[in-house]
């Protein structure tokens, strides 16, 4: 392959709150670029409309750890709302706790 040209992989990527997509991105150390309904950081580009995600093939490691990222982010914004508490194990772990009245 010329070294001009790059292999593109395009995977789903189901966003349903666009906050807590940036706050995941922003939690990477990237910052979240939103233009309508497309979100993109690096160079991945993340479609709303379609629910699906583009980029290198390089980078698909990091779109791995965005989906992970994102899934901690609504786990944390739910137990916000029921106000539990959150405790991290680990970078992608979390524990939760129902907080007695």
């Amino acid at each position: 392959m010329p070294c001009w040209e790059v292999n593109l992989v395009t995977l789903e990527f189901k966003v349903h709150s666009l906050d807590n997509l940036v706050k995941a991105i922003e939690a990477l150390g990237y910052k979240a670029m939103v233009r309508g309904t497309k979100v993109s950081f690096g160079e991945v580009t993340i479609d709303l409309e379609t629910q699906k995600a583009e980029c290198p093939s390089s980078w698909k490691k990091k779109l791995t750890e965005l989906k992970r990222e994102y899934s901690v982010q609504v786990i944390k914004s739910v137990a916000t709302k029921k106000r539990w508490s959150v405790r991290s194990n680990s970078k992608f772990k979390v524990q939760l706790r129902k907080v007695s009245a």
